[in-house]
């Protein structure tokens, strides 16, 4: 049936199909659509009804397998068929069946109810006690494995549901998310039901008092005359719970008018017995401790680059299996109250007006340094991405923690020789590094991407600011691949300075010979041989807009890449205002003669794309003393400076601290995942944090245990930042994770 080992359990003229196959290789055809996960309970039932036929395929599969240290030859079939059931019980073998939409929705059926079930059992850990009397709830699948079954008895829905909203409505205010736990509980109860019926729901269990009434001179065994004696008096029983059904072991005095006191201590359950006395209306004292207030508060501030607060910021904390909301107020900071807890989570709930807030901000060139989160404080520092949701923070009592939202913004700058005087022309030094470009393509794929031209001084500032632009278009068209606009620069309306000729065109053709290996002999001329290796009739000598037009084309192709249609291009000129080596009018210098490439990340995610450049270009042309090109260098935090020839200075380092639903991923084996089958092996540390430094710029691939994530690069000079790994623990409560 497949390629590994593997036992059909249906016929195959079924439409059903059943199969038997190793735990590994179930995740694999899960994982691949069209098969899902049969349940172990419900797939033992399929193994106990293999034939003879499928006993000796069985043999050879669980040999093919190695899952048996022992020869089978000495197993008969009721012992093989024991070791099958164990098997599959124990996980290491899977049954399923082809189809997935039915599996999928009772998952998410069971992943509700348990998370109910867990979240009740996290609000009340010493169990449901209502009218004297002591309850469990379960979810249907976990109602024969409970060791202590026995000792209790199936409550009926009707008498369920009564039960749960009681206690929902004497929880009080202070467990509020117990009562609306307990409502949604009684929602999920099953039907009645009598075997060989199964349940489909939570049901409740009532533990069964055992009776035995021993007198204070009598013995375990009571005669007749015993018991009609001990009838004729009354008693009383009292079991003491606080509001959060914890027993409360504690000294108690029982005054009965005309009887005199009794006193003693409540037992380890909260309950003792008072028999033998006679009817009338008693007063209980309890010496109860001074109360512990245990409540924690949970808080996170909410602020941008600048350390400024954000206000008006929903949020939703889950701790303790349980889930409550709060807003930001104006320092930034929201915060819950929660008794008996000690971590948690904390996500943004609104995340279209929490990113239209930021978008408001980075419209406007800020011109302030950016906040830097003091030495040992929790902090979250993360860029925000339209392709991205923001991630869960973790959260501890009473440690406030800040999340800091950045722009992401990344800055590639073309530094050296990649231009002659007064001219755009893209020169052939330039043809390995630009390469090296689509890295940063992989890295920002749904960015705008801003391109800025920069000259020296040599040269008047009405002479130098077109020229600036004019580099930039040379650039984009390059990386676009546009034929057309290039060609444009043969024109005869072009200066005499700037047109293009046949400098360029020869530049171009020794460039694609070198770089394809070709050797150009002296005789024909250069424009011919260049029509003769490349077909071009006539072969005329003349370069003409059809050779001209078949040499950009493929002097294009070089870089091997074009920029995605997705990614806006914009250009814009700085002319000589922002030199980075300072120097007199009429200088010329090499560095300052560069251009400069922009991604910005879109903190939006509306459907319409709006223009994720911000602040926004002032114009085809920057002045001296704009406010928008420093702005878009403070927010650039990863720079790549490329250099002619093809050398480029990597910038970039991971650097993660990996928690499950704020738990610290700890001491486990993960990969990362780079472009080229590069793969990055270690062990995260005791807090949870691994480390990376030379990477290319990107965005990668974490895998740990099976359950993956995405990390980004980040600068070198960037603060450690939290990566939730959501799915890790999957239902485990990491609550009883230490």
């Amino acid at each position: 049936m497949f390629s590994f080992a593997s036992v059909p359990l249906t016929p195959p003229w079924k439409e059903e199909c059943v199969a038997l196959v190793l735990a590994t290789d179930a995740i694999r055809l899960c994982r691949g659509g069209g098969w899902e996960q049969v349940p172990s309970r419900r797939a033992v039932p399929w193994v106990d009804r293999l034939g003879r036929r499928e006993m000796a395929e069985i043999r050879g599969f669980l040999a093919r397998a190695r899952l048996c240290a022992f020869s089978l030859r000495e197993v008969d079939d009721g012992a093989l068929l024991a070791l099958l059931r164990t098997r599959v019980l124990s996980g290491q073998l899977v049954v399923v069946r082809a189809g997935s939409q039915d599996t999928e929705v009772r998952d998410s059926i069971d992943a509700k109810r348990t998370r109910v079930v867990r979240a009740i059992q996290a609000e009340s850990p010493h169990g449901l006690s209502y009218r004297g009397r002591r309850y469990r709830l379960v979810v249907d699948s976990q109602l024969y494995r409970l060791a202590d079954r026995d000792g209790f008895e199936v409550v009926s829905r009707q008498d369920a549901v009564e039960v749960l909203h009681g206690l929902a409505a004497g929880s009080g205010h202070a467990r509020a998310g117990l009562a609306q736990h307990l409502t949604e509980a009684a929602g999920l109860l099953t039907p009645d039901w009598r075997p060989p019926r199964v349940p489909d729901g939570l049901v409740l269990l009532r533990r069964i008092v055992i009776q035995q009434a021993v007198g204070p001179d009598l013995g375990p065994t009571l005669t007749p005359s015993q018991l009609k004696k001990l009838g004729q008096k009354h008693w009383i029983e009292i079991e003491l719970v606080d509001l959060d059904g914890e027993p409360c072991s504690l000294p108690y005095r029982l005054e009965v008018p005309g009887q005199g006191s009794r006193a003693g201590k409540l037992d380890d359950q909260g309950f003792v017995g008072v028999y033998e006395i006679e009817a009338g209306t008693g007063k209980l004292f309890i010496d109860g401790p001074a109360e512990v207030d245990d409540t924690v508060e949970l808080a996170v501030k909410m602020v941008d680059e600048l350390g400024q607060p954000i206000a008006g910021v929903s949020v939703s904390f889950n701790a303790g299996g349980s889930t409550l909301s709060a807003a930001s107020d104006g320092d930034g900071v929201a915060k819950v109250e929660r008794r008996r807890v000690t971590t948690g989570t904390v996500r943004a709930t609104d995340e279209k007006a929490l990113r239209q807030i930021l978008y408001d901000r980075w419209r406007n060139a800020r011109g302030e340094e950016w906040f830097v989160p003091p030495d040992g404080e929790p902090c979250s520092i993360v860029e925000v991405k339209r392709a991205e949701k923001l991630p869960a923070f973790a959260v501890a009592a009473a440690q406030q923690r800040t999340v800091v939202l950045q722009p992401r913004v990344v800055r590639a700058r073309l530094l050296g020789m990649w231009f002659d005087t007064s001219k755009c022309f893209l020169l052939p030094t330039a043809r390995k590094t630009l390469p090296m470009l689509k890295d940063l393509y992989a890295g920002s794929p749904e960015s705008d991407l801003l391109i800025v031209g920069h000259t020296d001084t040599a040269g008047q500032p009405s002479y130098n600011d077109p020229l600036s632009l004019e580099r930039a278009e040379a650039i984009a068209a390059f990386l676009r691949d546009d034929v057309e606009a290039w060609l444009a620069w043969y024109g005869a309306g072009k200066p005499d300075d700037k047109r293009w000729g046949t400098t360029e065109d020869s530049s171009m053709i020794l460039a694609l010979a070198e770089q394809k290996g070709e050797v150009i002999p002296a005789d024909p001329p250069l424009v011919a041989w260049y029509q003769t290796s490349r077909h071009i009739d006539p072969v005329d000598n003349v370069m003409g807009p059809v050779t001209r037009r078949a040499l950009i084309r493929e002097y294009m192709s070089l870089d091997g890449t074009t920029l995605p249609p997705e990614i806006k291009v914009t250009t814009h000129g700085c002319g000589e205002n922002f030199p980075i080596a300072s120097t007199g009018d009429g200088q010329d210098k090499l560095e300052n003669r560069r251009v400069e490439l922009f991604f910005f990340d879109n903190p939006l995610q509306a459907p319409d794309r709006p223009a994720a450049i911000l602040p926004a270009p002032p114009g085809k042309s920057s002045k001296p003393g704009s406010k928008e090109y420093p702005e878009w260098v403070l927010r650039a935090r990863q720079t790549h400076d490329f250099f002619p020839g093809g050398d480029v200075e990597l910038t970039s380092h991971i650097s993660v601290v990996l928690t499950a639903g704020g738990v610290p991923v700890r001491d486990r084996p993960y990969k990362i995942y780079l472009d080229g089958g590069v793969v990055l092996e270690g062990t995260t540390g005791a807090d949870g944090f691994l480390e990376h430094h030379d990477v290319p710029p990107g965005d990668y691939t974490l895998e740990v245990d099976g359950c993956q994530t995405t990390v980004p690069t980040l600068p070198e000079d960037t603060h450690r930042r939290l990566q939730a790994l959501d799915d890790y623990w999957d239902d485990t409560d990491v609550s009883t994770i230490v």
